[in-house]
């Protein structure tokens, strides 16, 4: 767990609100802060590993 943290606030579509919530009611992770953040290292060592440059996430089609 990381020792500081940073509050910030995203908006998304309804349906992934769903998602999010259902990830905390089926008991997979303790709170939606939960599953984003383990989403965004996800994503982040995804990219690393890509070699990824640029650091923009890309918009949904």
């Amino acid at each position: 767990m990381m020792s500081t943290v940073e509050k910030i606030s995203v908006a998304i579509p309804p349906q992934l609100a769903v998602v999010l919530q259902q990830a905390v009611t089926d008991g997979r992770y303790q709170s939606m802060n939960d599953v984003v953040r383990e989403a965004l290292i996800e994503w982040r060592d995804r990219r690393a590993s890509a070699g990824a440059t640029r650091h923009e996430i890309p918009r949904p089609r």
